[in-house]
């Protein structure tokens, strides 16, 4: 349904500025209380980002009934969406660091990503999230069980008091060898069928040579969050592409899936 934007007051509004914000409403609206110097620091930094924005958008990511992270020809339905950030060293921040140190800041921007996802896809990638921490857990916990064990214990103490304890952390590092491992393994295994990297799909892959990485990346495997819903609000989370900015109230209403 379309959203209307009623505070004409505002000096984003009906601009491509505001298109780009896809604010839920003006009461919603997170800069609606800047003063007019903070708008036009504002509205620089919305033109810097749209220069590192592809020309059609990134709205192909996720007005889409398919999944984007599926390989291949076969694409799963759309159920899920995933959502994760990805920055931009531009435009260049300098920060207060350490010691009072100022340096430069190694992201500028950062932008809101959601990707069209199936059910299949998403069980990949949270396998992969929990599977390590989990086959360490189950050692972990099996180790502590033995060694809790009486019959089992006391026969170890007797060769050394400190036995008991050398065989939990063995468990332990028995359990996160495992679970890497097994962790590697799946992802040879998944890699064929989905992208666990999300600058491997196209729309993304045009990004980053724009210079966008991932904030959260976790050994080769991107970290994102799953949603049945699309993000509401935010900066390029609508159907807006490049675009120019427009002439402020040129229009009123955007058009939400």
């Amino acid at each position: 349904m379309p959203r209307v934007y009623i505070n004409t007051e505002c000096p984003l509004h009906g601009s491509d500025y505001c298109a780009r914000l896809n604010m839920e409403s003006c009461d919603a609206c997170t800069v609606r209380r800047r003063n007019s110097e903070e708008m036009e620091l504002l509205k620089q930094d919305l033109d810097a980002i749209a220069k590192l924005i592809p020309e059609e958008g990134i709205s192909e990511l996720f007005q889409t009934d398919t999944c984007m992270l599926c390989r291949g020809t076969e694409k799963g339905k759309r159920t899920w969406y995933a959502q994760t950030d990805i920055g931009n060293a531009e435009p260049r921040r300098r920060h207060i660091g350490f010691l009072g140190i100022k340096r430069e800041a190694r992201t500028g921007s950062i932008l809101p990503i959601q990707i069209a996802c199936c059910d299949a896809c998403r069980r990949r990638y949270l396998t992969l999230q929990y599977i390590a921490p989990i086959t360490t857990a189950i050692c972990m916990a099996l180790g502590l069980i033995l060694m809790s064990i009486r019959p089992i214990r006391e026969p170890l103490m007797a060769i050394t008091p400190a036995l008991p304890a050398i065989v939990f952390v063995v468990f332990t590092l028995c359990g996160l060898m495992g679970g890497r491992l097994w962790r590697k393994a799946l992802c040879a295994r998944y890699g064929k069928k989905t992208y666990l990297n999300i600058f491997q799909i196209d729309a993304l892959q045009r990004m980053r040579r724009l210079g966008w990485f991932e904030l959260y990346e976790d050994r080769n495997v991107s970290r994102v969050v799953f949603s049945k819903r699309k993000l509401r609000q935010g900066l390029y989370t609508g159907a807006c592409g490049h675009g120019a900015a427009a002439e402020p109230n040129a229009a009123v209403e955007t058009t939400e899936e």
